[in-house]
């Protein structure tokens, strides 16, 4: 959220919420697909392969050609979903787009928006009322054990049971193929004891990742600059140093601290699509200094010592002034030793 937050402003633009960014920007989503890089719960290896598996062209065709009003977003949901310990034993083939047929007809209209899938903790809990003969609250019940990571395997012989009696009462099926149809379910729920996703979660983690893709793809420069700033602390090293390459893969030039480029933080410049490094992060020097400086850079200057009698207004002490000359911060007016 810092990183949207400070792109945004960097940017000129609006706060950017679901409510104001276009969600189904073709673009963007194949930008994600092509690179997961500090797109929000989808950074890992893993994430990555099944990213690539759900946008494939041949993927894509499969799910809109049996989708109705497909949604990009809903689709990336459904991913989050996938991602879980609870979608283990079917996430590379749902990942593909395709299908399951559980065997029962009403149980896939049930589930057709996760291709005959049970993927959320709300889907378990309706499946468990309208399948099972639970009633709401026993429902929770079987949610709270599962998330307890505690308890499900005990769960497993009622839910079995209460699935079998509710369905072949209900639709009139066979217990012996009732017996088969359960056992994925079973399977789920014990998976789910490592962790299930709630879809009330997976919606909008899903928009928070696709804002910042779209961050990316339409103000690159400025989307560095903020992740570098928002990451800025020490226990971020390795997360800073995936945007530093991020910024070489998208030819984004970091450069050193400068006059009238610099403020305290990263500071992203559109028109040479460069980064100049911030001014509060050198030792013994702070953003006030950094401020009062970056507020001197459309002043017109004939010679440094002209720019000095500015500084005398600033709070910059001579300490400050000398780190900052042998920095080459003002490279403008002479090299370093001249200046000193």
């Amino acid at each position: 959220m810092g990183v949207i937050n400070k792109c945004c402003e960097m940017a000129g633009i609006e706060r950017l919420t679901p409510d104001n960014v276009d969600l189904e920007d073709e673009n963007v989503w194949m930008s994600i697909a092509k690179d997961n890089r500090s797109i929000f719960q989808w950074e890992s290896k893993m994430a990555q392969g099944i990213l690539e598996n759900m946008f494939s062209d041949e993927t894509l065709n499969r799910i809109k050609s049996h989708t109705d009003n497909f949604s990009y977003l809903k689709w990336f949901s459904f991913g989050n979903g996938l991602l879980r310990p609870s979608c283990a034993s079917f996430r590379d083939e749902a990942s593909l787009g395709i299908a399951y047929d559980n065997g029962l007809e009403e149980i896939n209209s049930f589930l057709s928006s996760t291709l005959g899938r049970l993927t959320f903790q709300e889907q378990i809990m309706r499946w468990c009322v309208e399948f099972c003969g639970y009633s709401e609250a026993e429902s929770d019940s079987v949610r709270r054990a599962i998330a307890k990571k505690k308890g499900t395997e005990q769960l497993l012989p009622e839910i079995e049971r209460r699935f079998i009696e509710t369905c072949n009462k209900k639709y009139g099926t066979p217990i012996s193929k009732l017996k088969e149809v359960v056992k994925p379910f079973l399977q789920v729920i014990i998976d789910a004891s490592e962790y299930g996703f709630s879809e009330n979660h997976s919606d909008p983690y899903s928009m928070i990742g696709y804002i910042l893709g779209y961050l990316r793809y339409y103000y690159p420069v400025e989307y560095i600059a903020s992740s570098l700033n928002a990451f800025s602390d020490n226990k971020y090293k390795e997360k800073r140093a995936e945007v530093t390459q991020m910024a070489k893969d998208m030819n984004i030039v970091i450069k050193p601290p400068k006059f009238r480029y610099s403020k305290a933080e990263y500071l992203a410049n559109k028109v040479d699509k460069s980064i100049y490094k911030g001014v509060g992060s050198i030792s013994y020097l702070n953003y006030t200094v950094a401020d009062e400086l970056y507020e001197l850079r459309n002043n017109k200057y004939d010679s440094f010592v002209d720019l000095l009698k500015d500084l005398d207004s600033t709070s910059i002490n001579s300490r400050q002034l000398d780190i900052l000359i042998r920095l080459d911060f003002f490279s403008e007016f002479g090299k370093s030793k001249k200046l000193i």
